[in-house]
């Protein structure tokens, strides 16, 4: 849903500059991504695996230096950076962590943002939802940079309605206990 959120973000961004092309593409990105998500929300029947997710990035990465090839690079780049922000710091931490412990970047820790959010209390449902409300706030401020000010403020009401929705449900399950 990641890609999703960004692939969106680039189709908007593209389509405001006038490039068709590059948002139909990233268009159809994210469409694909909506109907692998519904086979994919939990519980899950399919998995993407490394060349699946690696298609996406690349793709992805491809879409982001194609729509700013012709208008302004840094800010453009900076839409689709800010709209992965979360994964990218999540990962990020996780080198950092690893490394301050004298351990492989490879090896596997149970630390990473979703693995908390569990231990808080969070189903696997609600942890992704949180993840998905967070990439599409990241992609409202940065589409909100970019000048789509209305984006933003839709985003962030979306947002603070999801969170309220998961912390009334979580309180619900802690007081029937």
């Amino acid at each position: 849903m990641i890609a999703t959120v960004t692939a969106i973000g680039l189709a908007v961004t593209a389509a405001v500059g006038g490039q068709v092309l590059v948002g139909g593409l990233a268009a159809i990105v994210a469409g694909s991504c909506i109907g692998f998500l519904i086979y994919n929300w939990h519980p899950a029947r399919i998995f993407m695996g490394d060349s699946g997710s690696n298609f996406l990035g690349f793709t992805l990465a491809a879409l982001s230096v194609l729509s700013v090839a012709k208008g302004t690079v840094i800010l453009a780049l900076f839409v689709s950076v800010l709209a992965l922000a979360i994964p990218i710091v999540d990962t990020a931490w996780a080198i950092v962590r690893r490394r301050r412990r004298g351990k492989s970047i490879a090896t596997p820790d149970t630390e990473h943002l979703h693995h908390r959010l569990l231990d808080f209390g969070l189903s696997p449902r609600e942890t992704v939802l949180v993840f998905y409300s967070g990439t599409a706030i990241f992609a409202a401020v940065g589409l909100a940079i970019y000048g789509h000010k209305k984006v933003l403020l839709g985003a962030i009401l979306l947002l603070a309605l999801g969170i309220v929705v998961i912390l009334v449900r979580r309180f619900q399950r802690i007081s029937r206990g």
